[in-house]
């Protein structure tokens, strides 16, 4: 198998930092219907919601389709793993659901970048 650590490929700097070219382009087109299915309208994506079915989300907490219609417009405005974010915007009615203080309760960052 491969070691996990640096990703080959070409890089460039913005302010000071190495990013990894590859990355950049998969995680837009990873992205991408996400930007498709989302109303660039504010209004209208304050009402949006899922339009398939989702699994079951197994956290420790009451968790439905509009809570993944609300992670999925935190992704949109404050970009994927900006969870604290997500969390701390009182339009998305996550701040109770979202990383909880007991680090053993669920959904911490990681189940939410599953779910995402």
């Amino acid at each position: 198998g491969g070691r996990l650590g640096k990703v080959k490929g070409p890089t460039f700097r913005i302010s000071g930092v190495q990013v990894n070219a590859k990355l950049v382009i998969s995680h837009e087109e990873e992205l991408a219907p996400l930007h498709k299915s989302i109303p660039s309208d504010p209004e209208e994506r304050k009402r949006y919601v899922v339009p398939c079915h989702t699994k079951a989300a197994h956290f420790d907490i009451d968790w439905g389709k509009e809570d993944d219609s609300n992670l999925l417009i935190g992704i949109y405005e404050y970009g994927y793993g900006s969870w604290e974010m997500i969390k701390m915007d009182p339009d998305l009615s996550l701040t109770q659901k979202i990383l909880p203080d007991d680090p053993d309760k669920k959904p911490q960052a990681k189940q939410l970048q599953t779910r995402a």
